[in-house]
């Protein structure tokens, strides 16, 4: 096959670099489909308990980053400015009734206390 395809390269390089792109998918598919020899190792635990095993450690890491980097500690800010907001969380109090409705002149009560945040 190389033989072969350094003669196409000679007349044409692009024919020739469009066989080799093709025969390196096809050796990519083959690569994936489980057979005598290779067999296809699949995971069999679902998404919740992987991200659970993974958890743990992840956040130890973050958290020592968090506290002896500085580079990290500017990241985290970042992020947290980018997600969260600036200003927080902000909480908007929304009293409710025993028909579940909600309590408009409570919420006006709690937001003159200056309950509703900054």
């Amino acid at each position: 096959m190389a033989i072969i395809d350094d003669v196409i390269g000679v007349f044409s390089p692009g024919w020739k670099a469009a066989r080799l792109r093709s025969r390196a998918l096809i050796m990519a598919y083959e690569a994936v489909k489980p057979t005598r020899t290779h067999k296809a190792r699949r995971e069999n635990r679902s998404a919740d308990q992987l991200s659970k095993y993974g958890a743990v450690s992840l956040r130890e890491q973050a958290r020592f980053l968090d506290i002896n980097h500085d580079l990290v500690i500017g990241v985290f800010d970042k992020l947290e400015e980018r997600v969260i907001g600036a200003r927080g969380i902000i909480v908007e109090p929304q009293p409710l009734r025993k028909n579940g409705e909600m309590a408009a002149e409570l919420a006006a009560i709690s937001a003159g206390c200056g309950l509703s945040g900054p």
